[in-house]
Order: C-alpha cells, then sequence, then structure tokens
C-alpha cells in the first residue's frame, strides 16, 4: 500500500523531469543548428549566458531569433506565446505558471519591437529574461 503512494507522489515529479530534458533537449538542438548559421565568438556566447544584455551583438542577436524561430517562438512574424509559455513551465517547474504566463503575454505584447528581426526577437527574450 505505502509502494503505491509513493509511486502516486513520484508520477508528477518523474514527468516534471521528463517535460524539462525534453525542453532542454529540444533547445541544444536548436542551438547547435543555429551556431552553423550565427557562429558566436566566446564572448558573444559568454554575454548571452549571462545576460549582458547592453554588450549583446548584432551577430548575438541573430543567434537569439534564430533560436526563437528554429523552438517556433517565432512563427510567420509573430510571438508564438503558447509555445514559450510551454518551455518556461517545462524548464522552470518551480516558477509560478500564472507569473510565466503573465511575464511572456507581457514581453510579447510590448516587447516585439525593433527595425528587424533580430532586434525584436532579443528584446523579446530579454524582456522574459528579466521577468522570471
Amino acid at each position: 500500500m505505502f509502494k503505491g503512494r509513493v509511486l502516486i507522489v513520484l508520477i508528477p515529479v518523474i514527468l516534471a523531469i521528463c517535460h524539462q530534458s525534453e525542453a532542454q533537449s529540444t533547445i541544444e538542438k536548436a542551438n547547435i543548428e543555429c551556431l552553423k548559421k550565427f557562429p558566436l565568438t566566446p564572448n558573444e556566447n559568454a554575454d548571452i549566458d549571462k545576460e549582458k544584455f547592453e554588450q549583446i551583438s548584432k551577430n548575438g542577436k541573430c543567434f537569439i531569433d534564430c533560436v526563437a524561430k528554429e523552438m517556433k517562438f517565432v512563427e510567420n512574424g509573430a510571438v508564438n506565446q503558447p509555445n514559450i509559455i510551454n518551455f518556461y513551465k517545462a524548464i522552470q517547474p518551480k516558477t509560478s505558471p500564472d507569473l510565466i504566463t503573465s511575464s511572456v503575454t507581457n514581453c510579447a505584447t510590448t516587447s516585439f519591437t525593433g527595425s528587424n528581426d533580430c532586434d525584436k526577437s532579443f528584446n523579446v527574450y530579454k524582456c522574459i529574461a528579466l521577468a522570471l
């Protein structure tokens, strides 16, 4: 009887881990593909990893745009909010789902601006990173 209860308790944990590892695998594939198109210098990579937004180069912004498109966060010139929300829920299971949803919704509607696709995707990325 105790074993069954443990399994029932562990199922959500196991599912969360599976979703998290699936999301990480998807982002890794997108990163590999986009590094082919927009190779990053070690400094550019460090700026993105450390969220040094003011230092991210045009190439770095275009890398972010490429990843956003590969992940289907941006499709047909628009932000795909459900995809971003589901991704963040998978990789940040301890973050409030309401905070994720409101942050992504706010950033998608207010920050998808710029003179080109690279700037638009970067601005949304930056907004979400600062919010979460």
